[in-house]
This record gives structure tokens, sequence and C-alpha cells, in this order.
């Protein structure tokens, strides 16, 4: 009863005053520790004290014990119980036998799994739910799905192990479609787990329209007050890049634990909102919970991206004096990041050589690089050195290391790493990105798309963005390309880089002022990370790019997100265009002030292509103006609506469009405004005029 009620310390009372205890007492007591998350003082607990009341554990207290061990994941403690249960009298009960395989499976021993799950005589959904959890989680998904079909009837725990599992081993996209298929067999969601579980893999997807979709589901299904769909949710919008729907659905949190404070602490510091970030941990602190591992990761992280040294180095400290907490390799990861970036590099160093874990190839290479951009010549040589002495594998490793053998006049050195890339043919794996656009989410690898159908448009659109780019002072970082080449093949091989290319398609196919979302298989270089950036501010829109790794040291999630929200716009005034502009008929602004689309929202709403560009809508024009073309999703609404279509074409009716090619460029003045001056069919009458 105490422990159902959560109050261990009560049930643990009582079990000590107990005169004389039983397996029936002591399996209580075991499981009242697992199910208050203390599987580790479970197995203490019986190792200490069991055999001193000179009993012998029954099949309850075995298959309490394999729960403990799973939690835990401890195989090498799975397989003592595994072998005192077969030489106890119990070995053939199939429940103890249905522990086991939990056990094994979620140890990653799925093979033994299956030899134990072969022999129970009676399999039920238990078991088998267990196996189906075991094969997907290891990514064995025909094995995992060959077990559910197989049963009589799947139910909501095997179908939401079969989709968890394989959320669990990366497989999101199969796991997607299977839950698709588990509504479809018209299975009742009368559990809200397998929703957390979709949720996270839309968060690891960086699929916002998918999250939000599910969460709608959520709503519908009446588990908007569930805690574990609440935390899901503020950590999905977090990873989107959404911060404000992530705030809002933990304000939507009625009861708050560590896990919903740590997701939006964690969101916020992802997001640079470092102050929001911080004074959050002290709401926390406030209501008396304690914050976990994870929670220090997401304040760390913070304190490094707006300088807050002192106050990080607290934070670090108070792990292990005021909360018990062990800092891990990614508590000194983040505080290697906070010292680097803010140029503490003796203190990085410091650390470095006190720390008690060993750090990997990527973790040194971004101390190298902020001793190069601090100037730290010799303590660069000899983090340098470290680097090669550990062997590097990353490619751009080896850019770092031979600028940093360069900046110090060590030439033979640099000679050696040019020798050691070539011995080791060093070659990047093959990027590629993949832009969201709701109906469709097409993948572009890097290079040239010869095959793609919008080649042409694509690589006009990047050359115009290039041309203006280097107006502004672009200047390819061609230290990025390995390849032994001349400057403009390198510079040819930034431009064709795929998430440029996936920009180029979002911005041209995406709908008009939308975010353009990119999930990336490799790192963004720092060129294409500048790129990014410039292609922000020239066109006005947010751009979401989520890659593997993070720009710094911390590595609070896999992905790193870039978030430019700056907005420019621009105004043609002049009511006379060219047709073979880019123009957008109704988006961009033209005519007056205002978009189109603002000035006649109902004919925007039917538009079929709201893209369109002014001429592919103008027929011709004469004395009595301007004669234009239609295209409604529905005509008899069009027709209600004749009088809005009379204004805009009374609006238009002085449009003038030229036969000819404008050119048009950005000039910049010292408030930050920029102008478009455009050169009215320069090959012939090499007018200009100013369109602001």
């Amino acid at each position: 009863m105490y422990a159902k009620c959560g109050l261990i310390k009560d049930a643990l009372q009582l079990f000590d005053e107990m005169p004389q205890r039983n397996p029936v007492s002591w399996a209580s007591i075991l499981t009242a520790y697992n199910r208050s998350n203390l599987p580790s003082r479970a197995l203490t607990t019986f190792s200490a004290s069991f055999y001193r009341d000179r009993l012998q554990p029954d099949h309850f207290i075995f298959a309490t014990l394999l729960n403990s061990c799973a939690a835990l994941t401890t195989l090498r403690i799975g397989r003592q119980v595994h072998a005192q249960f077969a030489l106890s009298p119990f070995s053939s009960d199939d429940i103890v036998k249905s522990s086991l395989v939990d056990m094994y499976a979620k140890c990653g021993s799925v093979d033994v799994a299956r030899s134990v799950f072969d022999t129970i005589s009676s399999k039920n959904s238990i078991s088998l739910t267990a196996m189906i959890s075991g094969y997907a989680r290891s990514g064995r998904k025909s094995e995992a799905v060959e077990l559910l079909r197989g049963m009589e009837e799947p139910n909501l725990f095997s179908w939401t192990a079969l989709i968890s599992g394989l959320i669990q081993s990366g497989d999101w996209i199969n796991a997607f479609h299977l839950f698709i298929a588990m509504r479809r067999d018209g299975i009742e969601i009368l559990d809200p787990f397998v929703l957390s579980s979709v949720i996270g893999a839309s968060a690891d997807l960086a699929a916002l329209e998918l999250g939000k979709q599910v969460h709608c589901l959520v709503v519908g299904l009446g588990f908007e007050s569930s805690l574990y769909v609440g935390n899901s949710l503020v950590d999905m919008y977090a990873k989107c890049s959404d911060i404000i729907a992530a705030e809002t659905a933990f304000n939507g949190i009625i009861t708050k634990d560590v896990v919903s404070w740590t997701s939006i602490i964690v969101g916020l510091a992802q997001h640079g909102k470092a102050k929001e970030a911080l004074s959050l941990y002290d709401d926390m602190v406030s209501t008396r919970l304690d914050p976990n591992e994870v929670t220090f990761v997401g304040l760390i992280y913070a304190c490094s991206h707006v300088g807050l040294v002192d106050k990080g180095r607290d934070l670090f400290n108070s792990m292990a004096e005021c909360y018990g907490l062990n800092p891990s390799l990614q508590h000194y990861t983040c505080l290697l990041d906070l010292y680097s970036r803010s140029g503490h590099l003796d203190e990085a160093e410091n650390v470095l050589n006190t720390m008690p874990f060993d750090l990997d190839e990527a973790v040194w290479a971004s101390i190298l690089s902020a001793c190069k951009r601090h100037g730290k010549t010799e303590m660069g040589t000899r983090i340098a050195d470290r680097l090669m002495w550990l062997g590097p594998k990353d490619p751009s490793t080896f850019i770092l290391l031979s600028n940093a053998y360069a900046g110090a006049c060590m030439w033979e050195n640099v000679a050696k790493v040019r020798s050691l890339m070539a011995a080791m043919d060093v070659k990047k794996e093959p990027g590629y990105s993949c832009v969201h656009l709701g109906t469709e989410s097409p993948m572009f690898y890097a290079g040239e798309p010869f095959d793609h159908p919008m080649k042409d448009r694509m690589s006009v659109f990047l050359k115009d963005l290039d041309e203006e780019m280097r107006k502004r002072g672009y200047v390819p970082d061609t230290s990025f390309v390995l390849h032994d080449m001349g400057k403009k093949e390198k510079e040819d091989q930034l431009f064709w880089h795929s998430e440029r290319v996936a920009v180029a398609y979002g911005l041209l196919k995406g709908v008009p002022g939308s975010v353009i979302r990119i999930v990336k298989n490799l790192r963004v270089c720092g060129d294409c990370h500048t790129v990014l950036k410039m292609i922000c501010s020239i066109v006005g829109r947010e751009i979401v790019v989520v890659a593997p790794g993070m720009v710094s040291l911390a590595t609070i999630s896999p992905a790193m997100r870039l978030f430019i929200l700056t907005r420019p716009s621009f105004t043609f005034k002049d009511s006379t265009l060219l047709s073979t502009g880019r123009t957008s008929l109704i988006v961009d602004c033209w005519v007056g002030n205002t978009p189109l689309k603002n000035l006649f929202p109902e004919l925007f709403a039917l538009e079929s292509d709201k893209t369109c560009s002014i001429g592919s809508r103008f027929l011709h024009s004469n004395s009595d103006g301007a004669t234009w073309t239609w295209s409604w999703v529905n005509t008899i609404e069009a027709e209600r609506l004749a009088d809005k279509v009379e204004d805009l074409e009374n609006l238009l009716k002085d449009v003038v469009l030229r036969n000819g090619v404008d050119k048009w460029y950005w000039e910049g003045d010292s408030n930050g405004e920029y102008t478009a001056i455009v050169e009215q069919n320069p090959d012939k009458n090499q007018s200009k005029q100013k369109r602001g």
C-alpha cells in the first residue's frame, strides 16, 4: 500500500520492522524500489540482506530482479540471475522467461532473448511485446513486424513497442509509417506513450509540420494534460526552432517535473536566450525541484554563448557541491566551450590537463580552432601535436592542423599533414540536404543537380545571390575545400554545396514568407554558415538548418541550428516592370507599399499559383490599359468576388511591361537600409532609376 502510494520510505521502514520476512514481503519491497525508479537499490538490498533471512528466491523475486537489471541494462548481473533461475525449481516458469526476454532485449542481446523466447511454452502478449521491442530497438524491423503480424490480436502496447523501438534505433520514417498503419487498423489509443514517442521522432527529424499534426491528434484524443506528452511537445518545438510554441507548451503543463523545466531551459539556451534560461532555472529551484545532469548542460551552454564565464563556472562547481552530481564528459565539454569562446584558453588548458575523461577528435579540433581565433599560436601548436598523436579522421581536422602549423611557420609539420591526408586518401562522406516544404521533402546532394528539372532556375537564382553577396563583401573561403585544384574550381565546389541548393529550391518553391527548414547529414562548413546568414539578410527569410554536430564544442543535442531573423524589405513604386523579371505578382511589393495578397486576401486564397510572376499573368496593354489573365481554384467563388477582381484590374490598369532585360542591384546607406537600383534595359537606353 505504501509503495503504491509513492511512500517508499514508509514502506522500507515497515519492511525493516517485520519480525519475520518471507518471499512475498521481499518481492513487495523489491517491486516498490522498481516502481520508485530505484532499481539499483533493489539489487543492492537483495544482495546485502536476502540470504540472511535464510530464504530462496521464488519466481516473483526472479522476475522482479530481472526487471531491475533491465531498467539498469546491466547484462552481467542479469546473467547471474538467469543462472540462479536455471538451477531453481522455477526454471520452467514462463513469467520469469518473459522477464528474461525483456532484460536481454534491453541489454542489446537480441539473439539470446530470442533463444529464451523460443523456450516459452505459452507465449502471451507480454513476451511477444518484449521480443518485438528488442528487435525494433536493434533496427531489425522485418523480424519485429513479422512477430507483430503473427499475433492473434495486436494491441496498443505491442504496436507501441514496435514504433518506439524503431524510433530509438533511429528509423524514424518507418516508425511513422507504422504509426499510420496502426491508426488504419483501428487500434484505439488509450495510453499516450506512443504519442510521446512519435512527437520525439518529429523532433529528431526536425519536422515541425509533422509534429504539429501529431499535436493536433493529441488535442483530439484528449491527452493535452499528459505530462509525458507535454514534455515531448516542449522538446519537439524547441528542436524545430519554434521556441514560442515550446514556451506555450511548457506553460500549458499543469504539474511540471524536472524534465519539463530542463526541456525549456535547454531549448532557450540553444536559441541564444541565456537570460531567460537562467531565470527559469531560478524559478525551478524555487519550486524545490533539483536540476539533473541535462539541466546543467543547457545552463553552461547558455552561459557560453553570452560570455558569462563566472556564472558558468559557478554552475559547473555547484553540480557536485549542491546537488551531488558528478560532471560528465558532456559537462566538461561545455565548460571548455565556455572558456574557449571567451578567450580564457589558459583555464581551458588547465581543465584539459585535469579532467578525468579522454576527449574525442571533435573537441580537440574545436579548441584548436579557438586557439587560432584568439591568436594563441604556442598553445595551438601543443593542441595540434595532441591531435596528430590521436590520429585525425575528419577531413576538416586536417585543414585546421595544416593552418595551425602554417600559422606557426612549422612547414615541415604542414608537409606531414598533407602527406598523411594523401596516404589516408581522405574523402568526405557525400553531403546531402533535405528541404521540408510541407507536401514534399526533396533531397539534394552536393554538386550541380544536372538531372533536376529546376536546375537552370536554381543555378540562375544562386548566381544572383552570389553576385549580391560579393557586393556586400563576401569572399569564398576555399580553405574548406580539401581537393588539390585551382581557386575557381574550389569556389565552384562551395557554390554547389547541398544546403545552398536546398535553400534555393525552398525559396523558389516554398510558400512565400515561410520558414525554410533544411536537414543536413554533415556539419555546415564555415563558408556555408556565412553564406546562409547573408542569404537570410538578402531575401528577408528565416532559415533553419539542422545538421549533425554543433558549431561550438557544446553538444546539447545532435543538431546544429541556424536562426537568422533579419527581414529587410523593398518596394517597387514604379508601375512599369519587365516581363522577364522574377517579381511575384501577389507576394512582392511592387504597386504601392503593400503586397496584393494583403490588399486582396480573398483573391489570394483563390489563386492557384500564389508565387506566379507578373509576366505570367500579363496578356497585353493598349490605349484602354493592361489586360490580365487569372487562374482560380474555385471559379464559382471567383464570380461571387467579381467586384474584387474588378478593383484589382483597375489598380493594375496603368502597368506597362516592356520587352527587354533590366538589371537591379542593392545599394546600402549608413543607416543599414538598402535601396534597389534598377538599370532599365541597359543595352538600349542605359537609364537608371531608383526603386526604394
